[in-house]
């Protein structure tokens, strides 16, 4: 990746406020939808907040890859990409990496 001037646009900064988004959804559906559901009755919170948590989710998968074709990134940093958005909260973790790189010369 390279370096960026603040407030242009590059697919990497994307790919990291997707990956922010990515988890935000994850912990609104965890932790408010679903106990809202058991807690007082009301599934229509998750019916919500799953489709909107899963077009999420398949956005930056879509995004690791092509931003991975793009720059060439080794197959073990695309791989640790991939598998973040697997694991709860990774995506979060993968949103604070790349906006810190962004700010840098490029993916370590």
């Amino acid at each position: 990746m390279l370096k960026q001037k603040v407030g242009t646009f590059s697919p990497q900064r994307l790919l990291g406020w997707v990956a922010l988004l990515e988890g935000c959804t994850l912990i609104l559906l965890i932790c408010v939808a679903v106990p809202i559901k058991y807690a007082l009755g009301y599934p229509r919170l998750v019916s919500w907040m799953g489709p909107i948590h899963g077009l999420s989710f398949l956005i930056y998968i879509w995004l690791v890859l092509t931003v991975a074709a793009e720059d060439k990134w080794k197959a073990v940093i695309m791989l640790r990409a991939l598998v973040a958005a697997f694991i709860p909260l990774g995506g979060l973790w993968m949103a604070r990496h790349v906006l810190r790189l962004q700010a840098t010369d490029g993916v370590k």
